[in-house]
């Protein structure tokens, strides 16, 4: 830090020993790809922000390592890669509008602010995705292809601001076999469009819509209702609970559908007498199976 100051970096740069970021430091060349196999470690309340359709691949070997308040920052146009590699700390990464990418396991936090990012590859066991709105915005990650999880994915937001989180997959489907939180946090809607199958847990804890027109959620894991929420279905979609699915309601939890298709099969649902943990309106339900369930129309 010395005396102050900007500290920039230009151009394509290799890692395989030590980053020491102790003052905001820019990466700004054009197009410049920050290969990191070493350590990026940042002290407390400083950044890295690449800009200028920039790039940081986090890759066999690399750590990223950030101090309180410090982030590497990929900002509109620049992309991440998130390979083999680590991250550590409260914010370690920040994709804001920009190409989000996972090729390899290394465990991981990466957090996406901005509605205009996109995500590509398998987030795996270990790695933690956070699509999170701001004071200043709402948040929407776009999946343009199938991808599965293993990992946890969180819909929240931070600041003081009740703005909403969304995730779409906007072709294929997203195969669930971690964790996808739906977080209140203070307020704002938590959306997933696009054709969804769970073998893991979905944990309602906010509102959640599930919107995508005429999509399917399959149903073999866990649906996690939290009393007073509500995960609604629209959009003519399709709901199976299968074989392993649970529709667990907490309270006043409830799915409400309207206007699609629900296939009860060997999956179950909460039956407690004071719950309705599965409520239709206008739509075709089918039994094909014998799972314990309760279901109000």
């Amino acid at each position: 830090k010395a005396n102050g100051g900007q500290r920039t970096i230009e151009g394509s740069l290799t890692n395989t020993g030590t980053i020491a970021i102790n003052q905001p430091t820019n990466y700004d060349g054009a197009k410049a790809l920050l290969s990191n196999e070493g350590t990026v470690k940042l002290a407390a309340s400083t950044y890295l922000q690449v800009t200028n359709e920039g790039a940081v691949l986090n890759g066999s070997g690399g750590s990223i390592t950030a101090g309180e308040g410090a982030s590497v920052l990929m900002e509109s146009g620049t992309s991440f890669t998130e390979g083999a590699g680590t991250t550590s700390g409260t914010k370690p990464v920040i994709v804001r509008d920009a190409a989000l990418n996972y090729t390899g396991s290394g465990a991981s936090l990466v957090t996406v602010h901005g509605e205009g990012g996109s995500l590509s590859g398998n987030i795996s066991s270990g790695q933690t995705l956070v699509i999170e709105s701001t004071n200043g915005e709402n948040a929407r990650e776009t999946a343009a292809s199938s991808f599965s999880s293993a990992g946890t994915i969180t819909l929240t937001n931070s600041e003081t601001s009740a703005n909403n989180a969304h995730l779409a997959i906007t072709s294929g489907a997203l195969t669930n076999s971690g964790t996808i939180n739906f977080e209140k946090a203070v307020g704002g809607q938590r959306t997933v469009e696009g054709n969804l199958t769970n073998t893991g847990t979905l944990a309602i804890n906010a509102n959640t819509s599930y919107d995508g027109t005429e999509k399917t959620l399959l149903n073999e894991g866990a649906i996690n209702l939290a009393s007073g929420l509500a995960l609604d279905v629209t959009g003519k979609s399709t709901v199976t609970n299968a074989t392993g699915g649970k529709i667990n309601a907490t309270g006043t939890g409830v799915l409400f559908e309207v206007e699609g298709t629900f296939n009860q099969g060997l999956g179950t649902t909460t039956t407690a007498k004071t719950s309705e943990p599965v409520v239709l309106d206008r739509v075709a339900l089918h039994y094909t199976d014998n799972g314990v369930s309760k279901i109000a129309m």
